[in-house]
């Protein structure tokens, strides 16, 4: 009897084509949420935005994926895909600075945007 075996880097490869087509099909489904900004990005513009979102979201050690979709959801609620790196939205990076939990972290920021947008 042979044994199946699969590398490490097999996993990697799997798990790396998992989440681009997880990315695809979220940034699928966000023109319903956010039309406007969606219209205006157009689809290779949306995907964009939702690959360079993951990729921030993790440098800000951000790693559940229901968190990762969260700063996205957080780029588009504040039309900024440089939120992080804005001087206008100071609040921001000070928010992603915090060591804490970053479901707490999340929540804070997405107060705060809610907050902004009532202003």
């Amino acid at each position: 009897m042979e044994i199946l075996r699969i590398r490490e880097e097999q996993i990697w490869a799997f798990e790396q084509e998992e989440e681009k087509a997880y990315r695809r099909s979220f940034a699928a489904l966000l023109p319903g949420v956010w039309p406007e900004l969606c219209a205006k990005l157009g689809p290779d513009g949306v995907q964009g935005w939702v690959d360079l979102g993951f990729q921030r979201a993790r440098e800000h050690r951000i790693h559940k994926r229901e968190n990762l979709t969260r700063y996205v959801h957080l780029m588009f609620m504040l039309g900024d895909k440089d939120f992080d790196r804005n001087p206008a939205l100071d609040w921001a990076a000070t928010l992603l600075g915090w060591g804490g939990k970053e479901g707490l972290k999340l929540a804070a920021l997405e107060k705060r945007a809610r907050d902004q947008g009532d202003a």
